[in-house]
């Protein structure tokens, strides 16, 4: 959300007062959405599962999208990182039991989804129903 703010901001501003405020604005939040990214990096291959919804798939589309705003190749390392852990699916003793265990966001479909996109489409990645 923190890279939305970075984006969104700045855009329709008309006298360079507001455009000097916006263009901070951007920053800060571009700041706050690499700390997150730096947190993911620390904490983000989670026990909880592989999912988009709450799982170590959802958390590397943050690392594509901090990607995609700066550029800088660390994060797709990091994104690809966290693919290399998912193909040892089943093998950490992470409980990945849902209720819907085939749907987009809390099942397989949306680590395939993810896996497909890192590997085939990484610099076009999108986050499902997010990015349209």
């Amino acid at each position: 959300m923190f890279l939305k703010a970075h984006s969104a901001f700045g855009s329709d501003q008309q006298d360079q007062e507001q455009a000097a405020q916006a263009d901070s604005n951007k920053k800060d939040y571009l700041q706050v959405a690499k700390a997150c990214g730096e947190a993911i990096w620390k904490r983000g291959l989670i026990k909880q599962g592989y999912s988009l919804c709450h799982g170590i798939s959802g958390n590397a589309y943050a690392f594509i999208r901090l990607y995609k705003a700066t550029k800088e190749r660390k994060y797709l390392w990091r994104a690809r990182s966290f693919a290399d852990f998912i193909f040892d699916y089943g093998k950490h003793g992470i409980n990945d039991s849902k209720d819907r265990p085939m749907s987009l966001f809390e099942g397989l479909s949306g680590t395939v989804y993810f896996l497909d996109d890192i590997l085939n489409y990484p610099k076009k990645a999108k986050f499902p129903c997010l990015d349209l």
